[in-house]
């Protein structure tokens, strides 16, 4: 059970961090609108650089505590001997999320780096580059939001009510992945939707953290191939 209160723990952490990068990138630095104009994005890269240098550093811990939720779920479906369906689903969501973080923290980091030596046309590139990947990894989170869910109940270690929620929420980031051009073109309407499934996701992974975190303090075992 040491690995499912990690796991628990992990959870809350990625939340945590992923609460705060956001925070930081969105409403401490002010970060520009998707689509905005080249002078924008300049003057925001060279105003909020450290804070976006902090940002980039912190990006690769939620990637260690969202793989630690994923592998520790697919380890336990192997010995109580479920489907390996679902958490295959998660760790695959998981590597696709890390990947297309890994790009557009790229995008940025060069952004801000060489601000001062870029055109205003590869500004607008990177930029939209960064804020493509960012919309576009929505729908990785929707698989690795899916996959847990499934899961989690299937080990019975998450309530139902959190598995017909996750389903909206993957739904909710579906469609907002697939706002990239319209937000790229300054249509910004549709990107609430995926908000919205972003938020289920933050809440599920809460949820789920706290359930795991009292399972094992309560000695609730998770099914095993014994039980």
């Amino acid at each position: 059970m040491k690995n499912v209160r990690i796991a628990g723990w992990a959870a809350i952490g990625f939340v945590a961090v992923v609460v705060a990068l956001n925070v930081v990138e969105n409403v401490g630095t002010g970060r520009p609108d998707p689509g905005a104009a080249a002078e924008e994005v300049a003057r925001w890269a060279t105003d909020a650089a450290p804070y976006l240098w902090a940002s980039t550093m912190l990006v690769p811990v939620a990637w260690v505590l969202l793989a630690l939720v994923t592998v520790t779920m697919w380890e336990k479906a192997g010995s109580a001997e479920q489907s390996m369906f679902s958490p295959m689903l998660a760790v695959l969501g998981s590597a696709m999320t890390m990947g297309t973080l890994s790009a557009a923290i790229a995008a940025d980091a060069v952004l801000i780096s060489s601000i001062e030596v870029l055109s205003a046309d590869a500004v607008e590139v990177l930029s939209g580059v960064a804020t493509a990947l960012f919309l576009l990894n929505w729908a990785a989170l929707a698989v690795t939001l899916f996959g847990l869910s499934r899961t989690m109940l299937e080990l019975r270690v998450a309530p139902r009510w959190t598995d017909r929620v996750s389903i909206a929420g993957s739904g909710l980031l579906v469609v907002g992945s697939m706002q990239s051009a319209a937000a790229l073109n300054g249509v910004l309407p549709g990107l609430l939707l995926g908000l919205a499934g972003f938020a289920i996701w933050l809440l599920f992974l809460l949820v789920v953290g706290i359930r795991l975190i009292r399972a094992d303090r309560t000695e609730a075992a998770v099914p095993t191939a014994a039980a």
